[in-house]
């Protein structure tokens, strides 16, 4: 949206009094962030009066279509940082702790024993665990995984996997 004809709060005062009824949104959140910060340099907003600041606030609001308590939250890191960038997300912020060894052991458990409960399952694997850890290195690291996963998660791992 070029909105650089309204360089005054009369401007925007009466741009707000004949647009009610009319959204304007601006498309992607790197755009609106600019708008607001441009909104914010071009009318001095740290200078302004509060009923002024107000009045700039909801012209933000209206035209970028985010809410009027989202507009003051970037106002208010402009202000501290003097700078307003989106965030950029971290993709899928959780880690995924168990592997697909780990499900292929809890579905061949579940192929011998028959399904049992999350806490059962986490026994069996902590005996076989104890059973084995004296003898060799290489089976502690196969139920090593299994026999610290959560009883709860367990019905979540078998239900995801198949039998080997």
């Amino acid at each position: 949206m070029n909105d650089d004809h309204l360089k005054t709060l009369a401007q925007v005062r009466a741009f707000l009094g004949g647009t009610q009824t009319v959204k304007f949104s601006l498309h992607g959140k790197t755009e609106r962030y600019d708008f607001v910060r441009r909104s914010l340099i071009r009318f001095a907003y740290h200078t302004l009066s509060k009923p002024d600041k107000g009045l700039l606030l909801s012209f933000m609001s209206h035209v970028s279509g985010y809410s009027r308590i989202q507009v003051k939250r970037l106002t208010k890191t402009w202000l501290e940082k003097g700078k307003l960038q989106p965030r950029s997300s971290a993709g899928n912020g959780f880690t995924c702790k168990y592997t697909d060894v780990d499900r292929r052991l809890l579905a061949k458990l579940d192929e011998l024993h028959g399904t049992l409960s999350g806490p059962a399952t986490k026994k069996l694997c902590e005996r076989r665990l104890a059973a084995v850890q004296p003898l060799r290195l290489s089976a502690i690291g196969r139920y090593l995984g299994v026999a610290l996963v959560q009883p709860e998660a367990i019905q979540n791992l078998s239900r995801d996997s198949s039998p080997v």
